[in-house]
Order: C-alpha cells, then sequence, then structure tokens
C-alpha cells in the first residue's frame, strides 16, 4: 500500500518542482504552489492512514528506550516555530516538573510525532497573537506529565471524545485550516503502543489543555542516531564528472531523478531499470555513488546491496537507497546492510541533491558548477 500510494506522488511532486524553477510566468508559478500545496497535503493523508492501519491491525513497530523529554519538546518546537510566527502565537515550555534527568520511556520518533500533532493543532486553532506554554509534571508513580495547553477557542466538553474518532475535525473541515483529522486518533494509537495515554481539557473561550503521560525511565549511554552515516573517502572533484548509477524500473521517476541531475555539470547518471543490469555497470564503471530503488523487477534491492556490499569492486561505493517503502523495518534493514542514505518518495528535490553532496563531498548543492538555482520550496521526507 505504500509503494502503491506514494509512487505516483514521487511524479507529481517531483515534475512540480521542477517546472517551478523553469522560466515561468507568475501565475504559471502560482499555479504550481497548488499543485505541490495539494500533493503535500495527499502525503499527509497517505502517511497518517497507513499508520493508523498499523495500529489497527496490530502491525505498529515501536523501539522504546530512554528519552530525554525536555529535547524532544525542544526539537519539536523549533520544528513548529515558523507556523507559529506566521500565526504570531508565542511558544513556551517550563522545564521545572522535570525530576531528575527528565527521560521518558518511550520510541523518540513515535514521539516526535505525538509532539508535533499535539502542537500543531494547538497553533492551527489558536487565536491570532495567542500563546502555547508546554509543562511538565511528575506523579507519584513516577510517570511523567507533559501538557501543551494554547488560549484558543475551547471545546464543549459533551464534543471532546470525539476529537479521537478518526477523520472528526469539529466542523473545521469548513473552514480555511487544513487538517486530516487524524492527528489525535493516531496520537492516541502511538502512545497506547508505547504504554502512555493522552487526555483533553478544554473550556470554551479559555483554551485547551492535552496532557500526554509517559512512564519515567533512567538515562543510558547515548548511542549514535539512525542518521549517522559511516564517513566516505575524500573525492577528487577536480578532474572530471562523478559517474553515479541509478537502478529503478519506473521510467517516470528515473525521468525526474535525470532532470535533477542534468542541471549540474559535476555528476553523470547512468540509468539501469533492471538489478542485473545494475550490478554489472557497478562492476564495470566502478560509479561514485549508486542509487537504488527497492522494488525491482527482477531482484530485490535489498538482495542488490547485500551483492554490492559483499564484492570487492562495490564494497566501498556509498549506495542511496531511494524507495517509497517508508517502514521503520525496512529502513533498518537496509541501514544495518550498509546503506548510506535512505530517501523515501515522494522526492523532495532540496532533500535529495543534500544526499548527493554529502556523500560524494561536493559541499553544498549551490556551490557545484554548472548549479543553477534549487526550488524555493520543498517537501519534508517521510
Amino acid at each position: 500500500m505504500s509503494h502503491e500510494l506514494r509512487t505516483p506522488l514521487n511524479s507529481i511532486i517531483g515534475f512540480s518542482q521542477l517546472l517551478d524553477l523553469e522560466g515561468l510566468e507568475p501565475r504559471q508559478h502560482h499555479h504550481i504552489s497548488y499543485v505541490l500545496k495539494a500533493a503535500g497535503h495527499l502525503l499527509e493523508l497517505i502517511d497518517e492512514v497507513l499508520e493508523l492501519a498499523k495500529i489497527e491491525t496490530g502491525q505498529l513497530s515501536v523501539s522504546p528506550e530512554p528519552v530525554a523529554l525536555a529535547d524532544a519538546v525542544r526539537d519539536a518546537i523549533a520544528l513548529v516555530a515558523p507556523l507559529a510566527g506566521e500565526r504570531n502565537i508565542a511558544l513556551d515550555y517550563h522545564t521545572d516538573g522535570l525530576a531528575h534527568d527528565g527521560h521518558v520511556r518511550a520510541d523518540r520518533h513515535r514521539l516526535e510525532q505525538v509532539l508535533l500533532n499535539v502542537l500543531t493543532n494547538a497553533i492551527k486553532y489558536n487565536r491570532p497573537g495567542g500563546r502555547v506554554d508546554v509543562s511538565f509534571a511528575v506523579t507519584h508513580d513516577g510517570r511523567v506529565r507533559t501538557t501543551i495547553s494554547d488560549t484558543g477557542l475551547g471545546i464543549e466538553a459533551a464534543r471532546l471524545t470525539k476529537l479521537f474518532e478518526p477523520f472528526e475535525r469539529l466542523g473545521a473541515e469548513y473552514t480555511e485550516i487544513q487538517g486530516t483529522g487524524l492527528g489525535l486518533a493516531l496520537s492516541r494509537g502511538l502512545l497506547e503502543a508505547m504504554g502512555g495515554t493522552i487526555e483533553i481539557a478544554s473550556t470554551p473561550g479559555i483554551g485547551t489543555a492535552v496532557t500526554v503521560e509517559l512512564a519515567g525511565a533512567q538515562r543510558t549511554e547515548e548511542k549514535p542516531g539512525p542518521d549517522q552515516v559511516r564517513e566516505l573517502t575524500d573525492l577528487d572533484t577536480t578532474s572530471g564528472k562523478h559517474l553515479i548509477v541509478y537502478i529503478e524500473d519506473n521510467l517516470s521517476n528515473l525521468t525526474l531523478v535525470e532532470r535533477i541531475l542534468e542541471r549540474h555539470a559535476t555528476v553523470q547518471l547512468l540509468p539501469a531499470m533492471q538489478a542485473t543490469l545494475g550490478l554489472e555497470l557497478a562492476r564495470q564503471h566502478h560509479p561514485d555513488l549508486i542509487i537504488l530503488d527497492l522494488h525491482l523487477p527482477d531482484l530485490p534491492g535489498s538482495d542488490v546491496l547485500k551483492r554490492l556490499k559483499a564484492e570487492q569492486p562495490t564494497r566501498e561505493i556509498p549506495v542511496i537507497v531511494l524507495t517509497a517503502d517508508a517502514s521503520k523495518s525496512q529502513y533498518e534493514l537496509v541501514t544495518q546492510l550498509g546503506a548510506a542514505d535512505y530517501l523515501t518518495k515522494p522526492l523532495g528535490v532540496p532533500t535529495f541533491l543534500d544526499a548527493i553532496a554529502r556523500n560524494l563531498a561536493l559541499g553544498s548543492p549551490s556551490t557545484w558548477p554548472g548549479s543553477s538555482k534549487q526550488p524555493r520550496g520543498s517537501l519534508p521526507e517521510h
């Protein structure tokens, strides 16, 4: 489902971003912005529906560990700060209520999803010039509560339980405020999977307070994060082009990446629409980088990655996995197999170019020889 739903969006978003780079009239740029905005909303909906389906079928995977709660909240606030700035909403948090080192037992990625959902709602449904406050408290049995309060319009008590029903927006669907009506339902499912709870209290005309509760935890020694990839040997960028082999069976995806990279004179793309051909090209040409899809007609992408890392001529070539499969299990698998980066479709052009630059040690994409301007905006990777 993830692959089938996200793959078409890769072409919609990718080619729309490329069109936005062309010398179009202002009206045409305006039209493309609507396409990108709608595609982004659809992507958000697809991701949330798939996550909710995992919860309902008992297939959601979580990896609980001690998480520094204040750090997680601080990171989430930094991500929603631009949205708050647009609406003139003040954001503040107070760590006074945290005991000891303030860790909770949670899956950090899932906890961040919950915090972002609740903070975004607190901002979107607030009044202009309002505020959002985050506070903490520890219960007598060692559980940690995070309360996110806003100064919005508030909700009648009789309607509060409906907030956790999928697609229920309590009439907000008739306003200009965008949303899917899945955020709170998804947040409750994620928290329950981590042994936590979520409660909502609201007073009409005063505001709403959402309380997230999780078990406290003791801090452990820090380990490298999953986004840390192995350091690559510096490459000589002064002679010739850097060769990239792209193994991808979908023609529109292949064309999209070709169009993105043809703007940069320092790289050359060698496409392969079959896994066996891609392996042969890698052995013959020793490219500087390989981009690999996971769903291929003749061989699974994970098997291709295994062979690349097992053979001496290709072992040290960095591999960027580019796939519509956004599952955590697939990410963990290819990371263990030696992938240097993991990007998901729909593809964000700036994010993609940053990954190329990082793995080729080329510096910022805007400084590449022959580079033209980058897109003015991009969608976040999921």
